[in-house]
């Protein structure tokens, strides 16, 4: 084969084709990580690694033969200690799979299995095995797990029994066997002593043995979403117990022997109905909980927050969802709060005494009706996060400015009209979301916060630019898509750090030349504006890898494009391009490109030179001579097998 044919031969001539793989290693744990899959995969190279990770697409249009070619391969990997691979409804692996005696861990996620084959008692060597989503709805009698497990995990399946051989699993750790239809546990569960964490989640139980309690070095108890009821009282023997998930109703009935649990620190409280009375009932007995750092509560229906919340005084988190109508003062009382976050609240201000926390440090108030911020809120030094998502408010207290130690301000799908100046004095902050408000513009105090290193503003109303956004020296990633710009400052070229920028949807007509001289940025996007040119301050960007600018104007690519060394990514679709130039052929480094929707009649065969492309798209495009002339021999080979 010429050298020609073997370019030819290894293009991926139009889009329709399958995703490349995406492999990453890590050398010093010797894991390889793996999406997709292509022809050119060769796994052999990388038998010294121990770990493989494969997440597998379906809907990339990878299929049956492409999996059995991966796991054949996988087969050959002699020094393989963990095995995961993740999809859905994945047809059942080779079973040579269970003939890789040397794996310490296995997991298989969303095959068709139905069953777990006896062959699996053949992997001596296994520490942990996981079958999660497998549709296994049955257990054949002679099943025997591997004796050494210390892990099982088979969640996400569809059977109603547990096999008696999980009892034989002495040195079992973790087990996990939620959301299954099982709706018995028997007594034997009392013979795993070694058991850290037992998840029942989302099972049909209605009772749990007493035998539970002799599982004395359990840290992990998850029975929401079961009916289980009543719990044992031998319950007060798990002393080691650090997280219980039950629900709400039965928690509160479980009170007195909860209280014997002093080491608990996690406790996740779920009803259908939490009314004050329950809540009050509850806060009766936190004497009885006063290790309990993290507190759920769930209100299904309109109701106030409890004052008596105020009891949990250690409480580190608080987490509130569903609809409360109004925040009781005392919450100000929570001195120890750390992590506040309320949800899907019907309440339109909070009260001044949230300024009184002064250790909280990430406080989220997002899907509500909030329409004001207190005053107060510019007392809580210690904050480092301020989510306010999805509220009503159109403005910050000018106070925001004392919030010295915020690092992260996300004010997504609200209603913002402005942002105060005093947001300059936020030296601390690193990410600032202000995407789908009603913004026109930015302060000029932006460019005072010497720390940023994000600004999301896309969804906006923006027409125009700060000049003083070039004091912005950190920053990395600049997202002003679908805005209402039609130009840029000539100061947006002192971005020195900038590595990726966003502009799609504008109406910009032109790019000043200084943009040139971001001298970080990798990738760029300009599509959707009213551009009729490349513009040439583009050309000087020595490390672009990735250039975006679909949907313009753009007549023609020039030959200046070859000065673009790093670029590994070229979209231009949708534009009036009539010709490819040669100088195209330059771009060593190219990998994807991408001129669909263009008006573009024939292809240089210096194309044929780029030998790291995988995708090139020339869809809705007049080609006369492409097929004949560059393609020709490749359908030719491909027809003759």
């Amino acid at each position: 084969m010429s050298l020609f044919e073997y370019q030819v031969k290894n293009l991926k001539p139009i889009y329709m084709s399958p995703a490349p793989h995406k492999i990453r290693t890590d050398i010093k744990t010797k894991t390889v990580y793996l999406e997709g899959y292509s022809s050119f995969l060769n796994l052999t190279e990388l038998s010294d690694m121990n770990r493989l990770y494969v997440t597998w697409d379906y809907n990339s249009g990878l299929g049956v033969e492409a999996l059995d070619s991966l796991i054949q391969q996988v087969l050959k990997l002699k020094n393989l200690k963990s095995l995961h691979i993740r999809g859905y409804n994945l047809p059942p692996p080779p079973l040579e799979i269970w003939g890789l005696q040397g794996l310490d861990e296995l997991a298989l996620e969303g095959f068709i299995l139905r069953s777990i084959p006896t062959s699996v008692s053949k992997l001596t060597n296994l520490k942990g095995l996981t079958l999660k989503d497998c549709h296994i709805s049955s257990f054949p009698k002679e099943l025997k797990f591997p004796t050494d497990l210390r892990f099982l995990i088979l969640s996400n399946n569809r059977f109603n029994f547990i096999h008696p051989d999980i009892w034989n699993l002495k040195e079992l750790r973790v087990l996990n066997l939620s959301t299954n239809g099982i709706y018995h546990f028997p007594d034997e569960i009392g013979k795993l002593t070694n058991l850290r964490v037992l998840r029942l989640r989302g099972t049909k139980l209605r009772k749990l043995t007493a035998e539970v309690g002799k599982l004395t070095k359990l840290q992990v108890l998850d029975i929401l979403y079961t009916n289980v009821w009543p719990i044992p009282r031998t319950i007060e023997n798990l002393t080691d117990l650090k997280y219980f998930c039950i629900d709400g109703s039965g928690f509160l009935k479980l009170l007195p022997e909860l209280g014997k649990l002093l080491n608990i620190k996690n406790l996740k409280i779920r009803s259908l109905s939490v009314t004050n009375s329950s809540l009050i009932t509850l806060t009766e007995r936190c004497n009885d909980l006063i290790h309990l750092k993290a507190l759920t509560v769930s209100l299904e229906t309109p109701d106030k927050l409890s004052e008596k919340i105020m009891c949990f005084s250690n409480l580190n988190s608080l987490v509130i969802r569903g609809k409360v109508t109004e925040i009781p003062p005392e919450i100000g009382m929570l001195r120890n709060l750390e992590t506040l976050e309320i949800t899907s609240g019907a309440f339109r201000q909070l009260p001044t005494e949230l300024g009184l926390l002064s250790s909280l440090q990430v406080l989220k108030v997002n899907f509500s009706d909030l329409q004001a911020l207190p005053e107060s809120i510019g007392n809580l030094r210690e904050l480092k996060e301020l989510h306010l998502k999805y509220t009503l408010l159109e403005k910050l207290p000018h106070t925001i400015g004392n919030l010295g130690s915020l690092k992260i301000l996300n004010l997504h799908a609200s209603k913002f009209r402005e942002i105060p100046a005093e947001i300059g004095k936020l030296k601390e902050l690193r990410i600032l979301v202000l995407t789908m408000n009603k913004l026109s513009t930015l302060p000029e105090e932006i460019g005072e916060l010497s720390s940023l290193n994000v600004i999301e503003a896309s969804g906006n109303n923006i027409n125009t630019l700060p000049k003083g956004i070039d004091k912005l020296s950190k920053l990395r990633y600049l997202n002003l898509g679908a805005n209402e710009l039609n130009s840029l400052p000539s100061e947006i070229g002192g971005l020195q750090s900038l590595e990726k920028l966003s502009l799609i949807s504008n109406q910009l007509s032109e790019v000043p030349e200084s943009i040139g001289a971001l001298e970080s940025l990798k990738i760029l996007y300009l599509n959707e504006n009213q551009l009729i040119e490349i513009p040439t301050g583009i050309f000087k960007l020595k490390k672009l890898e990735k250039l975006s600018i679909g949907s313009n104007q753009i007549q023609s690519i020039p030959p200046e494009i070859s000065k673009l060394a790093t670029l590994k990514i070229l979209h231009l679709p949708g534009n009036q391009l009539t010709e490819i130039p040669p100088q195209l052929a330059s771009l060593e480094r190219l990998e994807i490109l991408n001129l669909c929707r263009n008006s573009i009649q024939s292809v240089p065969s210096q194309i044929s030179e780029l030998r790291y492309l995988k995708r090139f798209d020339l869809s809705y495009n007049p080609v006369t001579n492409f097929w004949r002339k560059l393609f020709g021999r490749f359908f030719d080979i491909e027809k003759n097998g």
